[in-house]
């Protein structure tokens, strides 16, 4: 019985034995067969990033590196040499070995700073970032948000025809509506000094926008008016413009069904 088991013992390490090697050969005919596939994959240079690259801060030689990718799967307009890259500004965040993409580049021609960056009949207006969504650290550089306006407006003088009284005694002399609607984030914060290093973004001091020159004109009055400018974030694919009705105390209380508190006797 112990010679049998003995037997057995030895058996089934030449199985082990032999599945291992079995094993190893397996992995390595398919090792040798990717890399065959490799090597007669036809390759480019392309250039990609070695370190996340933030939106509209020029971009450093030392964060690319040329790297050879399969042709099949080069983004059209791939960049291909260093070079072209370095020093341009990015105008949406780019990733730790993302290929770069020319077309999502703004040339400077070698020059710096804000203005470079803007598109063609755009133009940079900032706001004081003071409100809430700002100062959470919620909107970056590159985001799309709504601006809402609430704006203390006078009172109608008398009753409009067909407006109960009831509406009318409680209506307030403030309105919120959008104002505009998809706009682009260049900047939250300050932007670097001439001849300063571009530094990571630093909330609460200011928000800056890319707008058209009639729309910088409505920030302006919306800014001097007197009334409070809060944004809201949209999602990167929403950008269809929002239907929206303009919202006072007589709205909140018809769409709500508030009901007036009556008065002592």
């Amino acid at each position: 019985m112990r010679v049998n088991r003995k037997r057995l013992g030895v058996v089934l390490i030449a199985l082990g034995i032999l599945a291992a090697l079995g094993v190893g050969v397996m992995v390595y005919l398919q090792v040798e067969e990717a890399a065959e596939v490799a090597r007669r994959t036809p390759t480019v240079d392309v250039v990609i990033a070695t370190t996340d690259l933030p939106e509209r801060v020029a971009i450093p030689a030392a964060s690319l590196m040329v790297a050879k990718v399969p042709a099949q799967v080069v983004p059209v307009d791939a960049a291909t040499k260093v070079e072209t890259v370095a020093g341009k500004y990015p105008l949406s965040r780019i990733y730790k070995n993302e290929v770069i993409i020319q077309s999502k580049l703004a040339d400077s021609s070698g020059k710096t700073g804000p203005a470079f960056t803007l598109q063609n009949g755009m133009v940079a207006v900032s706001l004081p970032g003071n409100d809430l969504l700002t100062a959470s650290g919620a909107i970056r550089p590159g985001d799309r948000v709504d601006l809402l306006l609430t704006l203390p407006l006078p009172r109608e003088q008398g009753q409009s025809p067909g407006q109960p009284a009831r509406e009318q005694a409680t209506s307030l002399p403030q309105v919120t509506q959008t104002l505009l609607q998809n706009v682009e984030v260049l900047r939250v914060g300050s932007f670097a000094a001439p001849g300063q290093a571009e530094t990571a973004t630093a909330q609460g001091k200011g928000i800056t926008f890319q707008v058209s020159h009639q729309d910088a004109l409505v920030l302006k009055w919306a800014k001097d008016s007197g009334g409070t400018i809060d944004l809201v974030l949209r999602h990167p694919s929403d950008k269809e413009p929002a239907s929206t009705d303009a919202v006072t105390a007589a709205y909140v209380l018809r769409r709500f069904r508030f009901t007036l508190a009556e008065p002592l006797q």
